[in-house]
Order: C-alpha cells, then structure tokens, then sequence
C-alpha cells in the first residue's frame, strides 16, 4: 500500500506539472486522471495529496483563464468524486476505528522528531534523523532564497514542498476539527516522493558540489547503517528460538493462548503451529476483526473470558516477563503449573515467557 502510494502520487505529481507546462497534451491528461483516481484509493494521505493537486491545478487554471482546462480538471475530479462512492461507508467506519487511537498516541518530542525526520531515522537514533532534517529543510529555505534574488525559476521544487506540506497541515488540521489522532510518521511515506523532488530540484541547481556531496553522503551513509541495523535485526539466531522450543514441546491437542500485551509474539508463534486451537484475549476489542484472518482459522479472537471454557487440557499461554495473562487468567485452582520459559529475540526486542499450564478439572 505505501509502496503504492508513494509512485502514484509521485507520478500524479509530474503529470500535474507537466499540465501546468503544458496543457494541450491529452496524454498528460489522462496520465494524471488515472494517477489521481488510482492515489485516492490507495492510502488517505495519498487523498489528501490528490485533493490538493486538483485543487492547485484548477486554480491555476481558472487565474490564467484556460477554459478548456478548467472544464477538464472539472470532469476528471467529478469522475473521481463519483469512482470514490463505494469507498465512502468505508472511510466512515475507518476513521471511527481510527478514532478510537489505539496505537497511534503523541509524545513530545518524540512524535515531534519521527514527523520532521521520519525520511532519515529508518533504524537510526531519532535525534540524528531529526537533527539532519533540520539541517535539509534549512537549506530549502537558503535555497529558495537565493533563488529568488538570482530571478532562477524554482517554482516545481517549491510546489512538491508546498503540497508535502499541505498534506501534513491538512492532516493536524483535521486532528484537531474531528478531535482524533490521524497523523503518524510512517503515512507520510506516501508522500515522500514529493519531498524527495523538492530537495532534489534544488540540489540540481546548486553550483557548490561540496553541498551537494555532503547530502548525498550523509543520506548514504544513514541509508546503509540504517539498513545494516534491519538486516542483523531480522536475521538474528535468536529470532528463532522460542519456535524451536515450542516444536519440541507442543503436543496434539495443545491449546495457545495469547494476550493484547503480547499480541506481536502470539501472532509469531500462530503462524508456526496452525495445527493447534489458538485464543487471542481482546478485552479491550480493538475492532479490526477481519484483520485477524490474516494469521489463518486456527486463531479465535475473544473479548470476554468464554474461551476458557474450551482450556480443558494442556494450555501454552505466550505472556510478558512478568506473567501477566498467566496470574490473570490461569493462576487459580484450576490450573497447575507444568513449566515455564523465557527466551529474549533481537527482532522487535520480543520477549517470550512460555507458560505451559493443565488442567485440573
């Protein structure tokens, strides 16, 4: 999906500009209809970003009094409107999901810091990527500047910053009107390609090369240790471990039971052992459902304890360090303590306290 995102509206955008050059191209139309039709259906960054475009491009149009234009963006966005119907009763129900914010939650600085350098921190400390940032955004702005003193046309590397912008302005604003949290770091990766044109534009104007071969090394180097910090991440032994015990230990009929605090480890261990009954516990009923259908049948999703009903034999419970699902749910004269294990993975720092419990009833 951001992967999707980010070339479409990327490609919406150099059509759009190609238009404002020249608008007597009907394949540049028609380029920029399907890009623009194709961006607000993938992602709602991507709709906002679409949105402002059409909206820049028809003011353009209707201050230089291009009639033929006009009448076209018109048409385009009016079949854009239309082709957005079906998907209306979805954003409604998504933005009430999304209302709800239970994983996106804002703490200064370090939301501050994600949102400034989200295109340089990948794996790196969040300072550095926001110190770096900085330091881009503010030769934008020498850049700009300069540019305008020298009378150099900068106008295509100032309209994808101002429409990145706008996105992120239109986001905080709609926080705010809606009294919702709809902004994280990682959805401003569908717009990114705007941002990367911006510093890129003026990077290709700029007679001093040691700036320019100080940015392009520096995002480098971020680039590969950022990369390089995934990589042993992902690929670490450990990453494997807990599923090597649970082969050696999971029996026929085994049942596995995770909690919402361990959600991500539950999840791992789901995919490795379909064979068995698997209880995820969702009092707080995250409402994304159909989104659990991803980790196959064998998983059952509970927002009450009722599936304890069904926890007549053998149980592994996938729980924190400090045994929360297991005092919770399974510590009392119905159960019995078989063993417990503890095992610590690189990837994602997961921590696996597997509990095997049985039934005494």
């Amino acid at each position: 999906m951001y992967s999707l995102a980010i070339l479409l509206v990327t490609i919406l955008a150099i059509y759009a500009y190609r238009l404002y050059k020249d608008d007597s191209n009907n394949k540049n139309w028609i380029i920029f209809g399907i890009t623009s039709l194709a961006s607000i259906y993938v992602h709602y960054y991507a709709l906002m970003a679409a949105g402002i475009i059409n909206c820049a491009l028809l003011y353009y149009f209707i201050k230089n009094k291009k009639k033929a234009s006009i009448v076209k963006i018109i048409v385009s966005g009016g079949i854009q409107l239309v082709s957005y119907i079906p998907w209306v009763l979805c954003f409604i129900k998504q933005m009430k999901g999304v209302s709800k914010g239970f994983w996106i939650s804002v703490e200064f600085p370090k939301t501050l810091f994600e949102l400034v350098g989200c295109q340089f921190n990948g794996n790196v400390a969040e300072s550095v990527g926001f110190t770096f940032s900085i330091i881009i955004y503010a030769y934008l702005i020498y850049s700009i500047i300069k540019a305008k003193k020298t009378g150099e046309d900068y106008k295509a590397g100032v309209m994808a910053l101002l429409v990145y912008l706008s996105v992120v302005i239109s986001a905080i604003i709609i926080c705010l009107v809606l009294w919702t949290i709809i902004i994280l770091h990682r959805y401003l990766f569908a717009i990114t390609g705007l941002y990367i044109f911006g510093i890129s534009y003026f990077l290709s104007k700029e007679k001093n090369k040691y700036i320019v071969y100080g940015i392009c090394i520096i995002t480098l180097a971020l680039g590969i240790y950022s990369n390089y910090k995934q990589i042993t991440m992902v690929y670490d032994n450990s990453n494997m471990a807990q599923i090597e015990y649970l082969k050696d230990e999971v029996q026929t009929g085994d049942v596995i039971v995770f909690g919402e605090e361990k959600f991500g480890e539950g999840a791992v261990v789901s995919l490795y052992f379909k064979d068995n009954t698997q209880f995820y516990y969702n009092p707080t009923y995250w409402g994304v459902e159909e989104a659990y259908k991803a980790f196959g049948n064998q998983l059952n999703v509970y927002t009450n304890t009722d599936f304890l009903k069904n926890c007549t034999g053998r149980v592994w419970i996938i729980d924190s360090e400090g045994a929360n699902c297991y005092n919770q749910l399974f510590n009392n004269e119905n159960y019995r303590k078989v063993s417990e294990k503890l095992i610590r993975t690189k990837y994602r720092d997961y921590v696996y306290n597997m509990i095997l419990v049985e039934s005494v009833k």
